[in-house]
């Protein structure tokens, strides 16, 4: 590991202890409060069902999240949830980067599986709601780590064994019975793929597992739309036609990216760095790269992927809904960029370039990494202490990156 390496991996074990630790005063709210109540009335299966017939059907996502309502009314701490899906991302990151062909070695392959986190986790819309409230980040996060683990079978390069196709089964399952926004993307992305099955081979790809992956996140889907309480949400929402609804989701992919994305540009231009740099040493100088014209490809990308994942959300809701709901958008931008700053690094290896740009962008992310987990600690700490003292909850302070119990509680404080 060379000095560069050495500021990043610091900043990785930074970020690790910043988040168990914030974690640590993470607290119930808002819905928490109902779900738990119906599991302790109910069970966990027979709380699923009441949630999906009556308003929720992203069923496996409830199962999910009622089994760990469960384990908290048994006593178990609400931060051990986050633990639980900080160290579940950074392993889907750690399979799907094993996956890609790129020269680095388990140590380095580790820690850019945590630099990724980092680059994701600042470039979410709504790190509250989906890194820390448990109500949401089963429906908005655990389905993009299992995209991820998805994404690494289907590129796996050795025939896929029965677990490989297990394992891809549940993801399906998951992903389909989590969050409608990915899942309509997902289904756009694997058909396109099975329309150009031809060029399948050249990367790499198992058309048997896109299919199953495919009829997987299908027959979740459809799950999750018989329920009646898919009806009586649909019903409780306004309407909008489709033809409406999609040139207000232009609109609304267009101010998402310019208006609500800008506001994490610093950590995401900081936390880019380290993939610019991956892409520096690994260059091949005598590879000639458009870069431009990658950019602009990219950058259509992410305005289809955006638009794709808004469009439901707009035509359920008539507007683009609340930010948790745009947390794979951020996913999206992060894997598009992250593959253009990559190639941004070959790009600058056959021009003048000081290699001490790349330390400094390291020390300063640093340094904007342990100010904001400071404060933020100390805030969740103040939060967390409010909390516990049992004050009325509109008395609460501010939550910082912890999801706030302030507004729209349903406790009896």
């Amino acid at each position: 590991m060379n000095r560069i390496e050495k500021i990043w991996f610091i900043n990785a074990l930074l970020f690790i202890i910043i988040f168990l630790s914030v974690s640590y005063f993470n607290r119930l709210a808002e819905d928490d409060f109902l779900f738990l109540d119906t599991v302790q009335q109910k069970g966990i299966w027979q709380a699923t069902l009441a949630h999906y017939n009556s308003w929720n059907t992203r069923w496996i996502a409830i199962v999910w999240l009622n089994a760990w309502y469960w384990l908290i009314e048994k006593g178990l701490p609400v931060f051990i949830f986050n633990w639980l899906t900080l160290f579940f991302m950074l392993f889907c990151f750690y399979v799907l980067l094993n996956r890609i062909n790129i020269k680095l070695n388990k140590n380095q392959k580790f820690l850019y599986s945590i630099l990724y986190c980092i680059y994701f986790f600042f470039s979410t819309f709504n790190i509250p709601d989906a890194w820390f409230w448990i109500n949401s980040t089963t429906m908005y996060l655990w389905n993009i780590g299992f995209l991820c683990l998805a994404i690494s079978i289907v590129l796996k390069r050795e025939k896929l064994n029965a677990l490989d196709y297990f394992v891809l089964c549940f993801c399906g399952i998951y992903i389909g019975g989590a969050s409608e926004p990915l899942i309509i993307t997902i289904i756009f992305i694997t058909s396109l793929i099975l329309v150009f099955n031809k060029r399948l081979k050249a990367f790499q790809i198992s058309k048997n597992a896109i299919l199953l992956f495919f009829f997987s996140i299908l027959l979740s889907f459809l799950i999750a739309i018989k329920g009646t309480g898919h009806l009586a949400r649909s019903n409780a929402l306004p309407h909008t036609s489709f033809i409406l609804s999609s040139l207000k989701s232009f609109y609304y992919s267009l101010k998402i990216l310019a208006w609500h994305f800008p506001k994490h540009i610093i950590p995401f231009i900081l936390f880019s760095t380290p993939f610019i740099y991956l892409g520096y040493v690994n260059a091949d100088e005598k590879k000639q790269i458009n870069i431009w014209s990658l950019y602009a490809k990219g950058l259509i990308a992410i305005f289809i992927l955006t638009y794709i994942n808004t469009l439901p959300i707009v035509y359920l809701m008539g507007d683009y809904g609340p930010s948790r709901a745009w947390t794979s958008i951020a996913f999206f931008i992060c894997l598009i960029t992250g593959f253009l700053f990559y190639r941004t690094g070959e790009f600058i290896k056959s021009k003048y370039f000081n290699e001490k740009l790349f330390e400094i962008t390291g020390i300063i992310s640093f340094c904007f990494m342990l100010v904001s987990g400071i404060y933020y600690l100390q805030i969740a700490n103040n939060y967390a202490k409010v909390y516990d003292a049992k004050k009325p909850f509109n008395e609460l302070p501010e939550s910082g990156w912890l999801h706030s119990a302030k507004a729209g509680s349903t406790s009896s404080n």
